[in-house]
């Protein structure tokens, strides 16, 4: 009846009194600014126009600004006499006077500290009192100082230095807007601001990182402080992007032997279809395999064959790939290739002799804690294995959710016009014939009931298996090779590569060796979305950090650290940096949190050092950034998961 008729024939249509004409046209007036596609649309339109209107402002505070380079100026400071630096500042507009040292200071707060002090004056007003660091003199040990300084009220002012001993240091001085005084406030909105985009999803986190990075270069402009595209070029970690790029090459091509998904079928076997044994294969793979290759790209490898299993044993997919994934994290965990927080943490540490070795030996006992313990209350949780399996078949389930759906937009239509009528009409049709269809397929698979499952077992083992032998030989090679440099550079004097380079190498010799044709095919495979978002991470961090947020947020933990005894304060320091990394962690995302906090936790060293003492750890051979840093990475990702 219903395909007879054609609305669109108006002299079909019965008259209807005004009055029910009016009730429509109030009902519409009503409830139109309530519906839910009209509100997103809107929300839709005022984010668009919100952040063009911020990137416009961005791009022309950028246009306005001149990028001049840091040219530092190396100085010897003679004992016992009044060294000037530079002279006849502030004669322009600008406020404040910028003055940076790199030299062997460090700055403390203990009235107890004898150390000789070196005094940086400008005219008058004392910007810094630092202590010379006696003892440390290698490079490494070097430590950048930034103070600012209003301008005194002469036309122009005299930046100079004395020291009770010869001093070599560099130094650079830039003369500042008097934006400079709320730097730091606007550098934590803009941390505010990316942190807010990527929490609530409102745009692609590797957009949100790209305006952050945007508003952070545009926040240093407004002061005065645009660096050069060639110095942005150098906060770009690519040690940690070259690793991240030839792993995902070697991931790439593995994933084409189809060893994942046979792993998978594999785990099946040796659990002879009980529920348990094979969750506990299944997790104890993806920790295993996360340790060496990416997490991610192994919990995307391993969830197709995961979930064609549970269709097959009726289980809820859900929970088992839960598990899988708190399990890959924490093998993940393990070593420095295994997640993108690792990688971070090694690349930032690698010039302070963290090594991929290091790093492994120091993560690996904890992660055995945190195994054992994540299995325990994962079997605690688990602890009715009824519960896993579906009350209907996955077909059913579905069948019974469309009839659902169907009879529920049937009633929720107010019948009140000849077309609504009919809309009513259908949507009850639509749902006898749902009900009709499952009636017939329940009716089925009662016959079907007495049938072995082995049959689909073996369905499923054709379906997944190896599909190429000599490159599953080719990739197992390669993958073992590039996992013993890893290794061996570390305490190998002789290999001059770090683990970028060898990563990188690594998926050279697999393409070489596998010769694959669809080049491109490959290519596509590699997350450019996730490399474009740790560089703008870096940017924007290091953005960050010239505008002293890094130092401001240190100086709090630093001075939280030094209200407590001196005997607590390692264990302090350890508990604050563990528990605010993993509350943290459980509402933001841990690559950035991770790409903020290390820079963070490193200032730490130099302000703490001496306040915390190394003998506390001496044994182990390691001081507070490695005791600290290391088990961060275990609490982010096993916390993350967890509340995940």
């Amino acid at each position: 009846i219903t395909e007879n008729i054609s609305i669109s024939d108006e002299h079909l249509r019965p008259t209807q009194p005004p009055i029910v004409k009016f009730k429509e046209l109030i009902r519409s007036i009503r409830w139109a600014p309530r519906d839910a596609r009209w509100r997103a649309a809107v929300l839709r339109l005022v984010k668009i126009v919100s952040l063009f209107i911020i990137t416009i402002i961005c791009c022309i505070q950028l246009m306005v600004t001149n990028e001049e380079e840091k040219v530092f100026r190396t100085t010897v400071v003679e004992a016992n006499k009044a060294y000037v630096l530079d002279h006849d500042l502030c004669e322009g507009d600008m406020a404040v006077v910028r003055v940076e040292l790199f030299g062997r200071f460090y700055e403390t707060k203990d009235e107890n500290d004898t150390a000789p002090q070196f005094y940086v004056n400008l005219s008058s007003a004392v910007i810094l009192t630092l202590k010379i660091n006696e003892t440390e003199t290698e490079f490494e040990d070097r430590v950048k100082f930034t103070a600012d300084a209003k301008c005194c009220s002469e036309d122009s002012c005299n930046l100079t230095a004395s020291s009770p001993q010869v001093v070599a240091m560099s130094w650079y001085t830039r003369e500042l807007s008097w934006h400079v005084e709320h730097q730091v406030l606007y550098a934590f909105l803009v941390l505010i601001f990316v942190y807010i985009l990527i929490i609530f999803e409102l745009v692609h986190r590797t957009l949100a990182a790209l305006l952050g990075a945007l508003a952070a270069l545009a926040v240093l402009s407004s002061v005065n402080e645009r660096p050069t595209l060639s110095m942005i070029m150098e906060w770009v970690d690519m040690d940690t992007l070259t690793l991240l790029f030839g792993m995902m090459i070697i991931v790439g091509i593995f994933a084409e032997t189809g060893f994942f998904d046979f792993s998978a079928l594999v785990a099946y076997r040796l659990a002879k279809g009980k529920v348990w044994p094979l969750i506990t294969l299944l997790c104890v793979f993806s920790a295993v395999v996360s340790a060496f290759l990416d997490n991610v790209t192994t919990i995307l490898l391993v969830a197709p064959v995961t979930i064609r299993l549970c269709e097959v044993l009726n289980l809820e997919p859900q929970r088992i790939l839960i598990a899988e994934v708190l399990f890959s994290n924490i093998g993940g965990t393990a070593t420095a290739i295994g997640d993108p927080p690792n990688v971070i943490i090694v690349g930032a540490l690698s010039s302070r002799g963290i090594t991929f070795t290091e790093f492994t030996m120091h993560a690996f006992p904890g992660i055995i804690l945190v195994s054992f313990a994540g299995y325990g209350l994962l079997r605690l949780y688990y602890r009715n294995m009824d519960a896993l399996k579906n009350k209907d078949p996955p077909d059913i389930a579905e069948m019974k959710h469309e009839y659902a759906m169907w009879v529920r937009a049937a009633g929720r239509l107010q019948v009140v016009t000849r077309e609504e009528t009919l809309m009513k009409a259908m949507f009850m049709q639509k749902a006898v014939e749902t009900e009709h269809a499952l009636y017939k397929t329940l009716h089925r698979r009662r016959r079907e009931e007495s049938q072995d499952l082995r049959e689909t077992i073996r369905k499923l083992e054709t379906q997944y298996c190896i599909k190429d032998y000599v490159l599953l030989v080719k990739s197992t090679l390669v993958v073992f090779v590039v996992i013993l440099f890893l290794f061996m550079y570390s305490f190998v004097t002789s290999i001059y590569l770090d683990i970028g380079w060898i990563a990188v190498l690594g998926a050279i010799w697999l393409l070489v060796l596998a010769d694959i044709a669809d080049f491109d095919g490959i290519l596509h495979k590699v997350e450019w979305s996730t490399l474009l978002f740790f560089a703008a991470l870096f940017i924007l961090m290091e953005a960050l950090a010239e505008l002293g947020l890094i130092k401001t947020i240190g100086d709090v933990i630093a001075d939280i650290i030094v209200s407590v005894d001196e005997g607590n304060r390692l264990l302090l320091a350890v508990v604050v940096i563990l528990w605010v990394s993993a509350i943290s962690s459980s509402f933001i995302d841990n690559i950035p949190y991770t790409t903020a906090m290390v820079k963070t936790y490193l200032s730490l060293t130099w302000c703490c050092s001496p306040l915390l003492p190394i003998r506390y750890v001496n044994p182990l051979q390691f001081d507070i950034y490695r005791f600290s840093i290391i088990p961060m990475s275990v609490y982010i990702n096993s916390w993350f998961n967890h509340t995940s």
